[in-house]
């Protein structure tokens, strides 16, 4: 009897000694699940919050392109009949051969160098028209070579385009605000919701296309006939060129195709003169997109 209650007394003392371990693992099982809780309210909170400021952010990114989408359409013309009007400007060819100016472009004997540059006159501003003038003699004389070229592309609607170009196929370009004084981007041609990339694969497949077909030998000029198989590629190739370029993309802009210099390399089409290859964007294509003839003009 005696062996019997005290095991019973340490029994006892067994389940006394289990209950607060039970109480102690309860206890931390509860703080355990509250801190696991408030972890995951506090993620929840922060990526909610994350998500209302990426959603903020996209539709305030959204309505500044609504606002400069409409900014640009009163820019935008529906055909060729909407006619624009030539620049009321005076264009004058100057020749420098061996430091002696003319505008006698015509020289007899041996010379060292003669550049052809232009300046202009008649606009009201002064000041913006001598900035101009110098802009155009400087990009003519770094250019310096034995025979080197200014030519207009473009004098309309407030905007001057001029190339230059020398008989080392070096070649560089101006276009101009003329109300401004201050040089044209290349973005700045199209409305801000156009696809310029779509243009230049597309010019570039026209380009690309022209060049494989030769038709002193008979070849068709059915250019769905062309094999274009790895034209992807060199789609992607002419995109990584333009990215990396387009702030200072040399390009000319014409009544009816911009020029653009320097985008087809030899990875793009093989020949030997692949760097000089110019892409020209056809306007008739884009006519609906470009602000070139409206976007420039003041009263």
């Amino acid at each position: 009897m005696d062996n019997e209650k005290n095991n019973i007394e340490v029994n006892d003392f067994k389940v006394s000694q289990d209950i607060p371990k039970k109480s102690h693992f309860v206890i931390k099982y509860i703080v355990f699940i509250i801190m696991l809780a408030a972890i995951t309210a506090l993620a929840i909170y922060f990526t909610i919050d994350k998500i209302n400021n990426e959603a903020n952010a996209r539709n305030n990114v959204a309505l500044e392109e609504v606002k400069k989408t409409a900014k640009d359409d009163k820019y935008l013309i529906s055909s060729y009949a909407d006619t624009y009007d030539n620049n009321p400007i005076i264009i004058t060819k100057y020749y420098d051969t061996d430091g002696t100016v003319s505008t006698d472009s015509i020289y007899h004997g041996d010379y060292n160098y003669s550049i052809g540059y232009i300046q202009i006159s008649g606009l009201k501003n002064k000041s913006i028209q001598n900035d101009i003038n110098q802009k155009l003699r400087q990009k003519a004389y770094a250019l310096k070579s034995k025979n080197t070229y200014s030519s207009v592309c473009a004098n309309f609607s407030n905007i001057l385009s001029v190339s230059f170009f020398n008989d080392e196929n070096k070649y560089d370009s101006l276009n101009i605000n003329l109300a401004t004084g201050e040089e044209i981007k290349f973005e700045e041609l199209f409305a801000s919701s156009t696809s310029i990339n779509a243009y230049l694969v597309d010019a570039l497949y026209e380009t690309t296309a022209w060049q494989s077909i030769d038709l002193w030998n008979g070849d068709s000029n059915d250019l769905s006939k062309v094999d274009m198989s790895d034209f992807e590629d060199k789609a992607v190739m002419l995109i990584n060129n333009y990215n990396k370029q387009k702030n200072n993309l040399v390009y000319n802009i014409g009544p009816n195709y911009i020029c653009i210099y320097g985008l087809i390399d030899k990875r793009i089409l093989d020949t030997e003169y692949a760097e000089d290859t110019i892409l020209n964007v056809d306007l008739i294509d884009c006519i609906n997109e470009v602000t070139i003839f409206k976007k420039f003009l003041t009263n």
